[in-house]
């Protein structure tokens, strides 16, 4: 509403529509006719520029949109890959794991219970 354009034609449409509301002379009738007209004119103008203006903002919101979705997808695609681990082969995964740690665990203890003493008697 602020815009230039749509100022000037709602100028326009004011000073029309004040036109037949009052008594002036024919002179006046069409100096404000031809003001009024000038004004639609610029208004025209102004309101393209606004359009292609929106335009421009619309085509900026909409590639926004599409890379905001291309993301989403991307990150749901991530997710489904990490929820979607098969159960046997995770348990697999985990027993394995487990009897790695067990034997680790087993060659500390034995590591130390060994001794240079122990191993010379």
């Amino acid at each position: 509403a602020n815009e230039d354009g749509i100022r000037k034609l709602a100028m326009a449409a004011a000073m029309v529509a004040n036109l037949f509301s009052g008594n002036i002379s024919d002179a006046a009738k069409n100096t404000v006719v031809s003001r009024a007209q000038t004004l639609v004119g610029e208004a025209i103008g102004g309101i393209v520029q606004l359009r292609s203006e929106v335009g421009l903002t619309q085509k900026r919101v909409s590639d926004a949109s599409d890379r905001m979705k291309t993301q989403v997808d991307l990150f749901e695609k991530h997710i489904i890959d990490l929820e979607g681990v098969d159960p046997a082969e995770a348990a697999t995964r985990v027993a394995d794991l487990t009897q790695h740690i067990e034997t680790s665990f087993a060659l500390t203890a034995r590591l130390q219970q060994l001794s240079l003493l122990n191993y010379l008697t």
